[in-house]
């Protein structure tokens, strides 16, 4: 089950020494990654996620400078925890959890942990999903809770 909004499909071609590289690059990464992802990733998805990335980072889809958008989800020396919306993505979607969890083969206990913010993603799977829902803004789906201010007793 695809849950991708749209998809078109394009043709490239490469040099084989491009290809034989990211055929490297695509077994390097699911050696690296066997025990925690047991599907394998394809070159196509791989070039696939290159791809979004690249154009992420050219064309924000929030105003201002990409550098000072992805500041304003992490600033520096600050410990308010990163949390998400992807529950909300996902509602608004009408997808169901147990749809994600097939699709990315990870347990519904552990997308619930993810989903209630429990328990954040790992950048793979936080990927993954990010690219299911369509590649949202990343302020529209990532946020950082209000640090909590704590008062000493009242005299």
């Amino acid at each position: 089950m695809v849950i991708c909004l749209e998809k078109r499909t394009f043709t490239i071609e490469l040099t084989d020494t491009v290809a034989e590289k990211l055929e490297l690059l695509t077994n390097f990464t699911n050696y690296m990654l066997r025990d925690k992802y047991p599907e394998p990733m394809t070159v196509e998805e791989n070039i696939a996620g290159a791809v979004a990335y690249y154009l992420m980072m050219y064309f924000p889809h929030v105003s201002g400078e990409t550098t000072k958008d992805v500041m304003k989800l992490f600033p520096l020396g600050t410990d308010a925890p990163l949390k998400n919306r992807i529950k909300e993505e996902l509602e608004k979607r009408k997808v169901s959890q147990n749809a994600v969890a097939r699709e990315l083969n990870i347990s519904k206990s552990t997308l619930s942990a993810i989903l209630n913010n429990r328990n954040q993603p790992s950048l793979d799977v936080f990927l993954r999903i990010w690219t299911m829902l369509g590649c949202p803004s990343l302020d529209s789906i990532l946020y950082r809770e209000s640090p909590t201010v704590e008062t000493g007793p009242t005299p």
